[in-house]
């Protein structure tokens, strides 16, 4: 996706900064199964992790005034331990978070638009795995519905719902 990134500069100003949310926001989908702003917002409610979850895919969250003074305050009180987990996100999300990231994909845009309230498994499980072929069906697993399903009770955990 880099290597696309043509060397002639956009024409409007704020084509960049776009682009790059867009780019961490597909990224922290993939990853974490939700957006950065979910993630902050997570943040905001006193959930330190999801902070970190955020710096992995967007480094430039170390700007924001929040996670600055914190890192303020470590120095003040010679407190190492935030801005050591703060490097330790920016290094990178771990590679094994990134499994499926097609399926995660259309797992966040099927919840967000509220699909698994209004469609069944089995009409969930034949848009994933036969007509868009997002996952391996029966004979990949042994129970190919209960496998699916189970991974998306495990991605929505994770994303706070």
């Amino acid at each position: 996706m880099m290597d696309a990134i043509p060397d002639e500069l956009p024409d409007h100003v704020l084509a960049m900064p776009v682009a790059w949310a867009l780019h961490a926001n597909l990224e922290a989908i993939a990853r974490y199964s939700r957006t950065v702003n979910d993630m902050l917002a997570a943040a905001m409610r006193d959930d330190e992790q999801a902070l970190f979850d955020a710096l992995s895919v967007d480094s430039h969250l170390v700007s924001l005034p929040g996670c600055l003074a914190a890192l303020r305050l470590g120095q003040l009180y010679r407190d190492d331990s935030f801005a050591d987990a703060v490097f330790k996100a920016i290094k990178g999300p771990h590679k094994r978070r990134l499994v499926y990231p097609k399926l995660r994909w259309a797992e966040y845009l099927l919840r967000d638009g509220g699909a698994f309230d209004a469609c069944t498994e089995d009409e969930l499980f034949d848009l994933i795995v036969v007509r868009l072929k997002l996952y391996g069906g029966d004979a990949e697993h042994k129970d190919a519905k209960k496998a699916l399903f189970s991974l998306f009770r495990k991605w929505r955990k994770e994303a706070g719902n």
